[in-house]
């Protein structure tokens, strides 16, 4: 007479296959330990997905920053250089900011990611300050040796 499965038979669970015999499908601790390497390389896999899609995003927003340094610096070079050359020292602050608002925007437009935007206008907020600097100093000076002929 046959005989109902125990406790210790659940977990190997026997098939029949075509001839008569018996197959067994091996413990189910088996199947969960396959099942479970399986999900390990899945997960493996997309980490390394993962970090490559960091390290290309990372290089692409260096290289947009460098864009971006070469935009804003050969603008800056080119904006004091026009200052150097302009004699309407009474109006250098305004004119200047408003120039250098224009170049800041053209190199700020050549960086995709946000953050990096923001970092990058921080760093040409020091700059243009700088060269703001420069050219009110230049104009400070003109206007001296236009009064007192120095």
């Amino acid at each position: 007479m046959p005989r109902l499965p125990d406790r210790n038979a659940i977990g190997a669970p026997a098939l029949r296959v075509p001839g008569g015999g018996i197959h067994s499908l091996g413990s189910a601790d088996t199947g969960a330990r396959h099942l479970a390497k399986g999900m390990s390389d899945i997960g493996a896999a997309f980490e390394g997905m993962e970090r490559d899609a960091e390290r290309r995003q990372k290089e692409t927003d260096a290289l947009d920053v460098a864009r971006a340094n070469s935009a804003y610096t050969t603008g800056m070079i080119g904006l004091e250089r026009r200052f150097d050359e302009d004699n309407d020292y009474e109006t250098y602050g305004q004119r200047f900011q408003e120039c250098e608002r224009r170049v800041r925007e053209q190199a700020l437009g050549t960086i995709r990611s946000p953050q990096v935007r923001e970092r990058f206008g921080l760093r040409a907020n020091v700059e243009g300050a700088r060269s703001l600097d420069r050219v009110l100093t230049r104009g400070r000076r003109l206007r001296g040796e236009a009064e007192y002929g120095q």
